[in-house]
């Protein structure tokens, strides 16, 4: 690599590093050409392509102080490339047979039949380059989607590790010459007309939110880049994607850059020093991007969750990613963890700072409602012309430009659910498709329209296909997994509401010796469950420790005592019922119960010695002046006599208690405790 730095650029452009893994990690670093042909930073990048990064360079320099890699950003072009990944024989025999072309410059194998062809120039601009490559692209049968100046390209003496095998990749130089604009005699078939008659920095700029199509866009575009992908391939994305935009390009490149600024994956401008230092013997390097720390690589490899308001923790997981955090969707998990405890610190600093915010206190205050640790059900985005039966005037969910529409509760989520899957059928795959993650994301690349895509659905948290024919082509290369069986905590209720916090903390090791949370709550059975016996036993002993509390025994005995009674005499407290609703804690006292039942809604016992207790107490209450009537003539001494009168119906004996002043309307039935 190092002959190849410094053969195709000048020793002081400033160059972007990027480097990304299989998991989808893409880290970037802007360092001169000279820095990075020097030892120290080639034994890094060495170690780190050992470690699992793929290597790329920017194809051409970058301006001093740009904190991002796009069109704007390039200070000189360097290079005229295409990338060839179908027929590369083929194709390069194509450019070997043109005389219109000069002889390429280098030609890079990056893996089997897939080439990069590499041309050093000079003279060109930003525009003049894009849409020489598109030309070419076209002529030559090259990636039409790789084309653009910012564009990062493999480099040779590095392993290409995206297929298995992994494939090192290789060289081949055809010429020293460097060549101009008018050594390439071939029609600009895509010229940049449109790019130069608008010019991008007079024009307003593009509102994330402007537009349906845009906000969707928007939204996409954020995902795509949080998730670590590259930015040239998303702008490749949307730039294809909006056909129906005057000035495709730079409708992307202003969507990516806005969107690199939100997801805070701006490019570190990092010295060599802070790269690889040059007391950092045997090829080490302090590993620094976008002020992410890397995994603390202890022993036992224990992950530390962040647990807390759920909405908060939502609104801050990019700040999250940015401290190298991860999502556990394992098992029902569904939590954000880390495996160094001075960033599980600093993230809780960032929760209690977002809790502050009046958003949350207005939303108890203006319906009363504390959606603190309550599941967000996330439904992601409808097809068109549903928005309306989503929100303020439907189903009254809550839109976010990043996730969609979304909403606290379930029954709502379920149905917009429902009338999306009515409005756009939806094929889900099934089985172990994590093994399969890199073709499905490697067809979606290649997709040429969204029925050759894979979608995820965040409500199943399962991926789907809305081609019938397509999802059974994906789903024939899925290996199947056994489904395994979920262990319910069964019991009482009340206790396993209790003990809620203690099954949150539950955990097991799995077979790297990773802590994992045992226990998650299932919405739709409204049970606690896990997939482990141990955790169970040790579940249910805690289950077990909490039912010794007596108020448990209490209510057993009185649910035993309210059985044996069931077919005993009720008898009924009749009479005034405000003052009854007024004197309903001494009726308790005296373990009356209240029957709801066939619109009796009267207090009843099984003890006629009780009653009369409680008649006496009625007494006393109708003694108020509250319980005379304004204009009746009737004294306060009339108004308290009681008269008991005894009547025998079936099994139930009633003793009523009536009075002059039982005049007063009955109150409402909702305001009255119900035991």
């Amino acid at each position: 690599m190092n002959e190849y730095i410094q053969d195709n650029y000048h020793p002081d452009d400033r160059l972007a590093v990027a480097l990304k893994n299989k998991e989808g990690r893409f880290r970037q670093y802007v360092v001169s050409a000279k820095e990075i042909a020097e030892p120290r930073f080639l034994s890094w990048l060495k170690e780190q392509n050992d470690g699992g990064e793929n290597i790329y360079v920017s194809t051409n320099a970058l301006k001093d102080g740009a904190n991002g890699r796009t069109k704007q950003d390039v200070a000189a072009v360097r290079h005229i490339y295409l990338d060839i990944d179908y027929n590369g024989r083929d194709a390069l025999a194509r450019i070997s047979a043109d005389a219109d072309a000069p002889q390429p410059s280098y030609i890079i194998n990056t893996s089997l039949d897939k080439f990069q062809v590499v041309w050093k120039v000079t003279g060109f601009s930003a525009n003049e380059a894009e849409a020489l490559q598109k030309t070419m692209v076209a002529r030559y049968g090259a990636d039409p989607t790789v084309t653009d100046v910012a564009r990062v390209l493999r480099v040779p003496g590095f392993t290409n590790r995206k297929y298995d095998p992994p494939f090192i990749v290789t060289a081949e130089k055809l010429s020293d010459l460097t060549y101009q604009p008018s050594d390439f005699h071939i029609d600009r078939q895509y010229e940049h007309s449109s790019v130069t008659a608008r010019n991008p920095q007079n024009q307003a700029p593009v509102k994330s939110h402007s537009g349906r199509a845009s906000a969707r866009d928007w939204a996409e575009t954020c995902r795509r880049l949080e998730r670590g992908d590259n930015p040239d391939d998303v702008r490749n994305w949307l730039e294809q994607h909006r056909h129906d935009k005057h000035n495709r390009e730079y409708y992307a490149d202003l969507t990516v850059r806005k969107a690199l600024a939100y997801v805070s994956e701006k490019i570190t401008n990092l010295s060599i020093e802070q790269i690889a230092p040059a007391n950092a013997g045997g090829g080490a390097v302090q590993n620094i991007t976008n002020n992410k720390q890397e995994d603390n690589m202890d022993t036992n490899n224990k992950r530390y969750y962040l647990e807390g308001d759920n909405r908060a923790i939502f609104e801050i997981r990019g700040e999250l990613r940015n401290l190298g955090f991860d999502f556990d969707r394992t098992d029902g998990i569904n939590l954000w963890f880390t495996k160094d405890p001075a960033m599980l610190e600093k993230a809780k600093e960032l929760l209690a700072e977002e809790l502050k915010r009046p958003a949350y206190q207005k939303q108890k205050e203006t319906d009363g409602k504390d959606n603190t640790d309550k599941e967000i059900y996330i439904i992601g985005y409808a097809p068109e012309g549903l928005g309306k039966d989503l929100g303020k005037k439907g189903l009254g969910m809550q839109w976010d430009e990043n996730t969609g529409w979304h909403t606290y509760d379930p029954a709502k989520a379920q149905a917009a659910h429902e009338k999306i899957l009515a409005a756009q059928p939806r094929y889900y795959l099934e089985g172990n498709t994590f093994a399969v993650r890199d073709m499905i994301a490697a067809r979606n690349n290649e997709a040429d329209s969204p029925s050759r895509r894979i979608f995820f659905d965040p409500y199943l948290r399962k991926q789907y296909a809305t081609n019938p024919e397509f999802h059974s082509e994906i789903q024939a290369l899925i290996p199947q997994k056994t489904e395994r069986e979920k262990l319910y905590l069964e019991g009482n209720s009340n206790a396993v509401y209790a003990i809620r916090e203690q099954l949150k903390n539950i955990t097991i090791q799995n077979k790297n010796g990773v802590e994992k949370k045992a226990f998650a709550f299932d919405i739709h059975t409204e049970q606690w469950y896990t997939y482990h016996q141990e955790a169970l036993k040790r579940a249910q002993a805690l289950l077990d420790a909490e039912l010794k509390n007596p108020k448990y025994q209490e209510r057993e005995t009185a649910k035993e005592r309210a059985k044996e009674n069931e077919n005993a005499p009720k008898y009924y407290l009749e009479g005034n019922s405000k003052a009854i609703f007024a004197i309903k804690e001494q009726l308790k006292e005296l373990n009356f119960r209240f029957d709801g039942k066939n619109g009796k809604d009267q207090w009843f016992t099984h003890d006629p010695a009780i009653l009369e207790k409680a008649q006496a107490i009625l007494a006393e209450e109708l003694k108020k002046p509250e319980y005379q009537p304004a204009k009746s003539g009737v004294s306060t001494e009339q108004a308290a006599k009681t008269t008991g009168i005894e009547r025998q119906t079936g099994a139930n004996v009633v003793l009523a208690a009536t009075s002059a002043a039982e005049t007063v309307p009955h109150p409402d039935t909702g305001g009255m405790d119900w035991m």
